[in-house]
Formats: structure tokens, sequence, C-alpha cells
């Protein structure tokens, strides 16, 4: 595997086109894989949860509806981007970063 330096990435972004063909094992046992773009949109609706729940926490309120369907898909579509540059270079995928 290639490792990433810093002139893979200087001046690039990362090409949510090619996330969606870099595939990721996500169980090893069941060899089930997503792909990089999916996992960053998983990873980005438990960050909110948990965003959501830390805030919930800290009002210290009942716990009430606090499902916001569009402010979570909001949330989710607005982090997707920093979160796939965290995940490719967490796993040294060189070929998805791009020049703007």
């Amino acid at each position: 595997m290639c490792m990433l330096n810093e002139d893979d990435i200087r001046g690039k972004i990362v090409s949510e086109d090619a996330c969606k063909k870099i595939n990721v094992t996500i169980n090893s046992e069941t060899a089930e894989t997503m792909s990089l773009y999916e996992l960053s949109r998983w990873n980005s609706l438990l960050e909110a949860v948990e965003i959501i729940d830390r805030k919930e926490k800290q009002v210290r309120k009942p716990p009430t509806n606090w499902v916001k369907p569009i402010a979570i898909q909001k949330f989710i579509d607005e982090r997707t981007p920093s979160m796939l540059h965290e995940l490719a270079i967490e796993r040294n995928a060189v070929g998805v970063f791009v020049a703007p």
C-alpha cells in the first residue's frame, strides 16, 4: 500500500466519483464492503447523532422527539467532503485526490 505524502494532497481535492469506486471492507468475517463514499456518509450520520446526544445531555432535558431529519440531512451533506478527506488520508487512498 502506498503511503500518502504532502505532495499527494497539496492543492488537491477529494473526488466524490473516485470515492464511490473505492470499496473498503467493513466486516472481515463476512467480507462485507461499501464504497468509501458510503462509509463517509454513515460516519457523518453517526457523528450527527453523537452531537445531538451530547447537546441533549448538556441541557439536561428529558428525552424528547429531537429527530430533525432535514437538519441531519443537511449536516451529512455538508460534512461528507471533509469526512471523505479524513477517510482518504486514514486509508491512504492516493487515487481520490485530484486537481480542482
